[in-house]
């Protein structure tokens, strides 16, 4: 969350790897998918956030990165 935020807040990108922000996501949403076949509320709320987060963050990166 923090890094959302101060990301939010400057507009800045520019450390934010794209490649690495969709392994990510993907690798988030891989252990959602497992909370919900384990029926794990854990798992699914922790990553509920993570993937909101990661989201975020790839949204950011797209939308301000300078072309």
């Amino acid at each position: 969350m923090p890094q959302v935020y101060k990301t939010w807040k400057t507009k800045d990108v520019s450390a934010l790897s794209l490649p690495m922000l969709l392994m990510f996501f993907v690798g988030v949403f891989t252990w959602l998918i497992y909370g919900f076949l384990k029926n794990s509320p854990s798992i699914i709320f922790a990553n509920s956030i993570t993937i909101v987060s990661a989201f975020l963050l790839i949204y950011f990166k797209i939308v301000h990165t300078k072309r």
